[in-house]
């Protein structure tokens, strides 16, 4: 088949239609805003895809028994972007010891170490992913995690903030309680009374769900009776227990008649481990009213029907029909009702005739459901005196099993016999044709994982909305995505996999794809090149072969039931013109695998030169590859070598310094005649990266040399550019050549390279006394290498003020011109700005080139560090405590004192007056700005109130910033918990000190009303969480003692978890 591929104007048409935009999964908590708290550098705790909120003592979230990072390997874990991240930075992952549930854990605990990651090359602040060992957790359990920061300075280890996991790889019914088998222990079915009359309809049923293998609290039971479903969540009392789930009548009554009413249960803990189905238990549901058989499905076992058995054909319902039931005239109309996704659909009428009628329900109807339990049933319409009379069957409940329909693997044009090449900086993904249920509207969410040789992980995942421009004729929706790739060259003999997720209004659920796995190069071939037919010694003529030729991929030693073969040809640029594919079946196991290749297809390619790859895809599995076949279509066909850079040393790295002064093509090939016409494309970054270059006429010599701007090569920095060849000529296809890639590096020495800013008034260069001079400052950064005319550059001076925020004078933030080539860029920076800095502190004067017309990468010029001497007074609230206590009371903060204290700074010998904002201006008092320039004012505030106080100069003059608090009223100490008496296993009455021979003890007493208490026996937990009533009385459960004496005590979980006096009880018993 022709490949499709999109242009790069239609990508460009597509991005502004429906925008291709990453997705960060963890955007909440890594904005930029939120790096750092209160000045302090924070360091995000761990993140798991995939995990889930719990309510289990102690952990916040659980980890389920679904190995993201494959069975036997682990879970993917996720470590969140943080400040100055830089290239090598080492993070090492610690997992602290496993907690009993209700545990508090060691805040200083080290922990094992059990993952160490190196930040790879080119990680730019971006998450960074890694995996935890499955062999870490050996049993389910919760654990204390956290990570450590080395970074490449030297710096740390930076311990991260932690976070408590709850770790349950086991199902609730799974056989191994370690979670390391996935094998399951069957659910018993549940019990119910054999029959149900209309008595206990009225009343209500209790069901009993048997005690399953690894019960925990907030497991939910799923009790499916006939087509209803009734959920209970596991309360901490019914742990182990078997649990009784009471079904209303309400319920019963929506079942109507069954016989046999079949039920089942499935359980889902809070990790969302979810069970098998339970073994169907059965009864009769009997009602005070005549029903007729209810109806059955063909190929049903148990009541369950695998669609796969249905082989793509309808289901069939089969109505059975007694002799005495039907009379001429009689019809029947079959329900279909699915409770999951509330779909009903009826179908008939049909002839009511024995011995029996059979309703075919469309198979897609049936995919579409799968998996799920049906309601069947069906009414016979009979016409008495005219009137229809509807008489109803019993319901029939058959369970379908089926997996969900996956979508095929996306598709990588890129991909040369199922390899990426290292040197590409992105490639093309697409997604279809051929996704069944894919349409306009549609969002598709793509997911790439890059893993290198070492087992470094890189995660991208984009989103974009479906259009109508992405319907391709013939073909079908076609999604592109374009995905970066220049860590590939990091990356050598890694692989690539691609997924992706359909969302929508006519998706109930995701839908899924399968995976697309490659290689990332370069790679060991294991298959041998593909035999074509028919060419002589490299060359291909379309007259030999009127009638096309076989291409034999040699697989007969390689491929497996399951496989799919893929043949592709390529043109010289890298262009896939044309694959061809065949899904291996028993009948092709043991031979090779024959292709044709259509004379219409090769005389398309008369005159150039082709490649062939062939390779196998394997599910699950990277792809086995062979070497390329190149061939050349006709005789006139020229081989046309990759272009070169001459002043570039062999290889493909340029140092921007080798092509300051020249940058030359060096285009070579055997045939060149001066009838050619050659041009040179370039493809780099967008503008001055890729330059349209003039089209030559060839030389006779066989070599042209062609000259690039200079500016081709520093708007590249720190990227790659691609340079290849056309070659026209007259009455023929224009040749293509091979790709040449350079990867372009940053500048040598660049602190010597490039110019700093330059503040004419700082003549040391490092000091800026703003006292030894009146009136603005003059700057200037001086001509820099590259620079060039339609570049663009920023300056700025940036550092803090005296209130301690970020202040930023930009000075410069344009494009160069023909003037600024001679002379650099200059400008006056005007003082009053510069009097916010704080005095004493560091400015930075920043330096940002951008060496193209259209944006790219940003180079950073040697900053200019600069001290700022600021004799100014600056007008400033500063600081506020309790006048009493000393504390201090943040702005925005509270307090509950009578008296504050305030500081803050003003020019010596001003009259200042302080002020109440809240509701109008109030002044409060009015004082002198001592010699030193630091003020303090103590003022009596009111409880219950709300104070918004500025200062301001006299008369009426500057007004300082805002300093804001609450008053709040005092609030009365805490009950301290208390036990009133204790109670023997008999029931009788205990004192403190008094002695007992039963095994078992309970407690009572008061606390503070509506919250709660733990039970502590000899200084530890045994019962945590009793709640208090609004009475403040609580009563313990039974504690299990032996003989001795033994100490009960109450710890209040409220206030400041106050503890009551020791409760003594001696106990021997035997």
């Amino acid at each position: 088949m022709n490949a499709f591929n999109y242009s790069s104007e239609q990508l460009a048409a597509l991005q502004a239609e429906s925008p291709q935009e990453p997705v960060d999964l963890f955007a909440a908590i890594t904005s930029a805003e939120m790096y750092a708290q209160d000045g302090v550098l924070r360091l995000f705790p761990i993140l798991i895809p995939g995990w889930h909120e719990v309510d289990y003592p102690v952990a916040s979230h659980g980890v389920n028994a679904d190995e993201t990072a494959g069975a036997g390997l682990g879970w993917w874990i996720l470590f969140p972007a943080y400040l100055f991240m830089a290239e090598h930075d080492t993070l090492r992952l610690y997992l602290g010891k496993r907690l009993e549930p209700g545990q508090v854990p060691d805040p200083t605990e080290q922990g094992t170490l059990i993952k160490t990651v190196i930040v790879p090359l080119g990680q730019d602040h971006q998450n960074i992913l890694g995996f935890i060992p499955r062999t870490a957790i050996e049993r389910p359990g919760i654990h204390q995690m956290h990570y450590t920061v080395e970074r490449t300075s030297g710096q740390g280890p930076e311990p991260s903030e932690r976070i408590i996991v709850w770790f349950k790889p086991t199902f609730p019914d799974s056989l191994d309680p370690s979670g390391m088998s996935s094998e399951r222990v069957p659910l018993q079915a549940p019990q119910f009374p054999a029959i149900i009359d209309e008595s206990m309809v009225a009343a209500g049923v209790d069901f009993t769900i048997p005690a399953w293998p690894n019960m925990t609290v907030g497991d939910v039971v799923t009790l499916m009776i006939g087509n209803q479903i009734v959920k209970h969540t596991l309360e901490r009392e019914e742990v182990d227990q078997d649990i009784t789930v009471f079904v209303a009548p309400s319920v019963l009554e929506l079942i109507g008649p069954a016989k046999p009413l079949l039920a089942s249960y499935s359980l889902q803990d809070q990790v969302h481990n979810k069970s098998l189905t339970s073994k169907i238990g059965e009864g009769e549901l009997v009602p005070d009213k005549t029903y007729l058989d209810m109806c059955w499905v063909k190929d049903t076992e148990d009541d369950v029907l695998p669609i796969d058995n249905l082989d793509g054909n309808p289901m069939e319902v089969i109505v059975p029909v007694k002799r005495g039931d039907a009379v001429t005239g009689d019809t029947a109309v079959l329900t279909l009702h699915d409770p999951r996704t509330e779909f009903t659909q009826h179908f008939g009428p049909l002839i009511y005739k024995t011995p029996s009628i059979t309703f075919p329900v469309a198979y897609d109807i049936v995919k579409k459901l799968a998996p799920t339990t049906l309601t069947l049933s069906y009414e016979r319409l009979r016409i008495e005196a005219g009137v229809e009379k509807r008489t109803p069957s019993y319901p029939y409940s058959p369970e379908l099993k089926g997996e969900n329909y996956r979508g095929p693997a996306p598709t990588a044009p890129q991909a040369l016999g199922g390899v990426l090449s290292p040197s590409l900086v992105e490639t093309l993904i697409y997604v279809g044709p051929g996704v069944e249920g894919l349409q306009v509207g549609d969002l598709v969410t793509l997911n790439c994982l890059s893993t290198s040789a070492g087992g470094t992980t890189r995660l991208q995942t984009s989103k974009r909305f479906v259009t109508r421009s992405m319907v391709i004729p013939e073909a079908g929706i076609v999604v592109p995505f374009e995905v970066e790739t220049l860590h590939f060259d990091t990356y050598l003999r890694g692989s690539f996999k691609a997924t992706y997720t359909v969302t929508g209004e006519n998706h109930l659920d995701p839908l899924e794809s399968h995976a697309l796995l490659l290689h990332i190069g370069p790679v060991e071939n294991t298959l041998d090149v593909i035999d074509v037919g028919k060419d002589e010694n490299g060359v291909l003529d379309p007259q030999n072969i009127p009638f096309g030729t076989p291409a034999i991929c040699p697989a007969k030693a390689h491929t497996r039931i399951g496989d799919t073969v893929y043949l592709q040809v390529w043109s010289a640029d890298d262009t896939l013109v044309w694959v061809d594919s065949l899904p291996v079946t028993a009948a092709h196991i043991g031979k090779d695998i024959e292709f044709r290749l259509t004379f219409e297809l090769i005389n398309s390619l008369r005159h150039q030169v082709i490649r062939i790859d062939w390779h196998i895809e394997r599910n699950k599995e990277l792809p086995l590859t062979a070497p390329e076949l190149e061939l050349r279509i006709g005789d006139v066909a020229l081989e046309l070598a990759p272009p070169t850079l001459v002043q570039v040393p062999p290889g493909t790295r340029i140092n921007p310094r080798d092509t300051e002064k020249k940058l030359t093509v060096n285009v070579s090939y055997r045939g060149m005649s001066t009838a050619h016409l050659i041009t040179v494309i370039v493809t780099g970054r967008a503008g001055f990266g890729s330059p349209v270059v003039t089209t030559r006429p060839g030389n006779a010599s066989g070599t042209l040399l062609i000259d690039l701007p200079l500016t081709t090569v520093p708007a590249n920095l720190r990227g790659f550019m691609k340079i290849r060849y056309r070659v026209s000529q007259s009455g023929l296809p224009d040749l293509r050549s091979g790709v040449t890639t350079y990867e372009v590096t940053s500048v040598p020495d660049e602190s010597i390279v490039f110019p700093r800013l330059t503040i004419a008034q700082a003549q040391d260069h490092s000091t800026l006394d703003l006292s030894t001079f009146k009136g603005d400052v003059h700057w200037s950064l001086a001509p820099w290498l590259f620079i060039a005319v339609g570049t663009r550059m920023r300056v700025a001076l940036g550092g803090i003020t005296a209130a301690g925020t970020e202040h930023l004078i930009m000075l410069f933030d344009g494009v160069i011109t023909a003037d600024h080539m001679s002379h650099g860029i200059s400008g006056v920076i005007n003082r009053r700005q510069l009097e916010l800095f704080k005095d004493g502190s560091q400015a930075v004067g920043l330096s940002i080139a951008n060496f193209s017309d259209k944006g790219g990468i940003d180079t950073f010029f040697p900053v200019r560090e600069l001290t700022i001497l600021n004799k100014t007074w600056t007008l400033l609230i500063n600081r506020a405590i309790d006048a009493d206590t000393n504390v201090s009371i943040p702005n925005g903060g509270s307090t509950k004192t009578n008296r504050v204290t305030l500081y803050g700074t003003g020019k010596p010998d001003e009259t200042l007056t302080l002020l109440q904002n809240d509701n109008g201006q109030k002044p409060i008092t009015s004082f002198k700005v001592p010699a030193s320039g630091n003020w303090t004012c103590t003022l009596t505030v009111t409880a219950s109130s709300f104070y918004r106080l500025t200062v301001q100069v006299q008369p009426e003059g500057e007004t300082s910033n805002f300093w804001t608090f609450s008053v709040l009223a005092p609030q009365p100490q805490p009950v301290t918990p208390h036990i009133l008496l204790a109670l023997n296993a008999r029931g009788q009455n205990l004192y403190d000190y008094q002695h007992t021979t039963t095994y078992g003890i309970s407690v009572n007493g008061v606390a503070a009303p509506s919250t709660m208490v733990r039970i502590l026996l000899n200084g530890g937990i045994v019962q945590d969480r009793v709640y208090v009533g609004a009475n403040g009385f609580w009563q313990s459960t039974l504690l299990a003692v032996g003989t001795g004496v033994h100490q009960i005590s109450i710890q209040g979980i409220y206030g400041n978890y106050p503890v009551s006096k020791v409760f003594t009880q001696s106990v021997t018993y035997g």
